[in-house]
């Protein structure tokens, strides 16, 4: 008797592990497919925003596009579809699973919370070298900048409405899209595929070959710390303090703040010397980074805050999803014209 209560024990969690790897597969196909939704939704809005409504003003067209692409296609739009075709149950049942499954999870220690702080601080530092490196490559295949058209910000009420389209949108909206959507679903097929994907679409959806190289560096350690505190909400810190800090040095250099004077003086007159010395503070600003992340990791296990399926690895590719691939291949290409358009031009 004991030996068939036991048969028919391993047979409840054979069949208790198959559900869950259904319902995970389930999931994981429709993220591919909504994230290629998104994704495609932007592409053909980006296109007919610059080609029938060019003639408005550079500020007006940045403003309209950024809160279109930010709060309906990369917010309401993965959110409904994740709520309709995905989540189960009655209303309030869904509205909890999309939230659990996004880890809308503000209940973090507050020394993950100044963790977080310091990595958007260093972040934005050490950024400059990535996106200083990706710019000497772009120049050696031959690729043309153009000169970009300065946000004009004469009073502090208009930085903090540039602030607002600038780091509060996309630091809500594009988390919610890819350390949400993307990292939610795949992370319980392997955390380190995740992480990657989620930066690679985060990357790629940019749909711009020159913030490609830096935003998926910043993607990578943005796709760690969500995964660390199973949490979307340091991600979202760390996103808006980085594109906070650029909207305070253009303020700052328009009304010539100190900020900016010390970002002259760092940056202006590039010898060898001070190359090298940059290279070395990029790279320790990194360190830096990466030990934090530890640390933060180690705290989360510590209190039980990073168990489950966060660091489980299994043997099935999670590149095998053909929504996912049709999202990276989208991305992929119009990133390559972004390049072929500006060796051409």
């Amino acid at each position: 008797m004991m030996e068939n209560g036991v048969i028919m024990e391993k047979q409840t969690e054979l069949q208790t592990i198959k559900a869950d790897n259904t319902e995970s597969e389930r999931r994981l196909r429709a993220v591919g497919w909504i994230y290629y939704g998104v994704l495609l939704s932007l592409t053909v809005f980006r296109i007919i925003i610059y080609q029938w409504f060019s003639g408005l003003s550079t500020n007006v067209l940045e403003m309209v596009f950024t809160a279109v692409t930010q709060i309906l296609l990369m917010g309401l739009l993965p959110f409904t579809l994740y709520l309709v075709f995905v989540a189960r149950g009655n209303a309030k049942e869904r509205l909890t699973t999309v939230s659990n499954d996004f880890g809308y999870n503000p209940k973090l220690s507050p020394s993950i919370y100044v963790a977080t702080i310091m990595i958007g601080l260093l972040l934005f530092f050490a950024n400059y070298g990535a996106s200083y490196a990706s710019t000497i490559a772009l120049r050696l295949v031959g690729y043309t900048f153009n000169t970009p058209t300065p946000t004009v910000m004469p009073d502090v009420g208009s930085m903090l409405m540039w602030m607002f389209f600038t780091a509060v949108l996309p630091a809500c909206f594009e988390e919610l899209s890819h350390r949400g959507l993307v990292l939610s679903a795949y992370r319980d097929l392997d955390v380190r595929s995740a992480v990657i994907i989620s930066a690679l679409t985060f990357a790629l959806m940019h749909q711009n070959i020159i913030q490609t190289f830096y935003a998926f560096i910043a993607g990578l350690i943005l796709g760690s710390i969500a995964c660390y505190t199973r949490s979307i909400i340091p991600s979202m810190i760390i996103h808006f303090m980085n594109n906070a800090m650029g909207v305070l040095l253009d303020y700052s250099e328009q009304h010539g703040g100190k900020f900016y004077s010390l970002f002259l003086s760092v940056f202006s007159d590039i010898t060898v010397t001070k190359l090298l010395i940059l290279i070395a503070a990029w790279a320790v600003a990194y360190y830096a980074i990466v030990r934090l992340l530890r640390q933060i990791k180690a705290y989360c296990t510590k209190e039980e805050a990073a168990t489950d399926n966060y660091f489980k690895t299994t043997s099935k590719s999670p590149f095998g999803y053909s929504g996912m691939i049709m999202a990276l291949s989208l991305g992929a290409i119009t990133t390559l014209i972004t390049l072929i358009w500006g060796i051409a031009r």
